[in-house]
């Protein structure tokens, strides 16, 4: 059977990209344009690792403030 369109818009859904991308992915595919489809995953891919290291840096900032807290709490 295949990858179908159906199949690589609902991949292109599921990574939470806007209405936009989607139409914009999907027009490339339509018209076999592979050099601007891979620009778009690279795109995305940046932005999706560019909010994955935000999160990982406010978690790290939570666990630091929870090990000063009990720091605080040893020395009181």
């Amino acid at each position: 059977m295949g990858y179908t369109r159906e199949n690589v818009e609902e991949n292109i859904c599921d990574c939470a990209c806007s209405d936009d991308y989607i139409r914009r992915f999907m027009e490339y595919y339509d018209h076999n344009d592979g050099r601007k489809m891979d620009g778009l995953l690279s795109e995305r891919r940046k932005q999706l690792l560019d909010e994955l290291h935000e999160c990982k840096t406010n978690i790290d900032r939570l666990d630091y403030l929870e090990y000063r807290l009990r720091q605080e709490e040893k020395v009181s």
